[in-house]
């Protein structure tokens, strides 16, 4: 019924059934939201009955429980997992600590497009693009950049593209047991390859921080989450308790990485795009 444009079916049928409407997704009902208005009702008033995000199997081998913080439910400890990351990692006094790391990985950057330039090479703008930030978050979030022991980024590459892959079993559920597509063992085989690395990152970052014995203000948010290890949670609900351990680290360091590297680089992927299609407003940018 889609088709292979799913969103312009779906905006003829908005055309045709109003702007909210109820659809099944083989088992799953979904809702369908089409004007700005309606959008508005399930984004801002409504927010916190829609937050949570569905679950899918992809979930399962990253997030197991409440342990990350993407596919864990909206309450308690989404909230101070959260915070805990806007505050060490997103802050504008932690973006201002930080900067002087972006500026000499962006000058590096500009550096070799110069040389590439002025030897007229060829430039895949998108993968410089990608390094760049990539290398600059993982700098801020694991205090490290490029290490030849391991393929992290290609692990992690790997892991979103089987997370965007679609699964049948998120829309017929009995089929999950079978996984007739390999999907699951895939997941689990990366996931678990991409948690043995992080395991050995952590351990190296907590024998540094026991060498140095002295107050590193310039702490990467690694540092700052193995401080909260096993420290008292202090949420509103206190009916439930929770502790971060290791495993909550790793996935949270995921998760970080993830929304944080592979976002930025659609996005200025495709602001470079628009600007090669429109080049009198790239001659308008530095004005």
């Amino acid at each position: 019924m889609l088709g292979e444009l799913p969103h312009r079916s779906l905006q003829l049928l908005a055309q045709k059934y109003g702007a909210i409407l109820s659809l099944k997704l083989g088992q799953v009902p979904a809702v369908v939201v089409s004007s700005h208005e309606a959008a508005e009702l399930f984004l801002r008033t409504h927010d916190t009955v829609f937050a949570s995000r569905p679950d899918v199997q992809a979930s399962d081998p990253l997030s197991t429980g409440t342990r990350g913080l993407v596919f864990a439910d909206y309450g308690p400890y989404w909230r101070y997992v959260k915070k805990v990351c806007t505050l060490n990692l997103l802050s504008a006094s932690r973006v201002q600590m930080l900067a002087p790391s972006r500026r000499a990985e962006l000058g590096s950057t500009v550096k070799s497009l110069e040389r590439a330039a002025a030897a007229r090479e060829v430039v895949n703008l998108s993968e410089t693009v990608k390094d760049l930030i990539e290398e600059t978050i993982y700098k801020m979030i694991l205090g490290r950049g490029k290490d030849d022991r391991f393929n992290l980024k290609g692990l992690i590459k790997d892991q979103l593209s089987l997370i965007g892959q679609f699964n049948m079993a998120d829309y017929v559920a009995w089929l999950g047991a079978f996984d007739f597509q390999g999907l699951t063992r895939k997941l689990r085989r990366n996931h678990k390859a991409i948690e043995d690395i992080l395991e050995k990152i952590v351990t190296e970052h907590e024998q540094a921080a026991r060498e140095q014995n002295e107050q590193n203000h310039n702490k990467d948010f690694m540092h700052t989450m193995l401080a909260l290890i096993h420290q008292p949670m202090e949420l509103q609900d206190h009916q439930n308790h929770f502790l971060i351990d290791r495993e909550h680290l790793k996935v949270i360091l995921i998760d970080m990485i993830f929304a944080s590297a592979y976002t930025s680089i659609v996005v200025i992927d495709f602001v470079f795009s628009e600007l090669l299609r429109h080049p009198r407003v790239i001659k308008k940018s530095p004005k």
